[in-house]
């Protein structure tokens, strides 16, 4: 195999332009699978589940920000003898139509971080963190900074919660309302917004 794109398992790879993308017969078939899924009155076999589990998740290498649709699919079908036959309640149902919306809509995934621009680029700039103990977003150019405690009763291992919160505070309370853009400390925050 050679070349500067690559087809592997399913999935195009495309060395130059650095994508994964699912083929579009792969994901015409994955669709359909997801609106059948999606019907009202779905009972399968728990092997049944295991192979639209098992499928969703080979689609994680080109849309990784699925990952949590299979929560309710895995907790379904746990424990269950592989020929039972178990009905797709209304989360799962929810679920599998967010997976199918997003890979209709998704071209696949960009291996590089990110898409850098210039500083003097962006319409809007404010800088947010989080730890354990609390948030804090700032806006630079009012000299203007907010801070604030997280609620005691939260587990303080859920930083990547309280990230996307620092990012949706600062957007919500920003004195600027056109279309921003945003510098975070942990990129994977910006992404419970996309």
């Amino acid at each position: 195999m050679y070349g500067k794109r690559l087809t592997i398992l399913g999935i195009d790879v495309d060395v130059a332009e650095m994508t994964f993308t699912l083929l579009l017969e792969s994901k015409t078939r994955l669709e359909q699978e997801l609106v059948d899924w999606c019907q009202k009155g779905v009972r399968k076999r728990v092997k049944e589940w295991k192979q639209i589990a098992g499928w969703i998740n080979w689609a994680l290498n080109v849309y990784p920000l699925l990952r949590p649709a299979l929560n309710n699919v895995y907790a379904k079908i746990r424990g269950k003898n592989q020929d039972v036959r178990v009905w797709a309640n209304k989360a799962i149902k929810e679920d599998l139509e967010w997976v199918r919306r997003k890979v209709k809509e998704s071209d696949g995934v960009l291996l590089l971080r990110s898409v850098l621009w210039e500083i003097d680029e962006a319409t809007c700039m404010m800088e947010t963190n989080a730890c354990p103990g609390g948030i804090a977003f700032w806006y630079p150019w009012t000299k203007k900074g907010f801070v604030a405690s997280n609620p005691p009763e939260m587990p303080s291992t859920l930083i990547i919660f309280y990230e996307a919160l620092a990012v949706l505070l600062a957007l919500q309370c920003s004195p600027v309302f056109p279309p921003l853009k945003q510098r975070a400390s942990d990129i994977s925050s910006i992404r419970y917004f996309l």
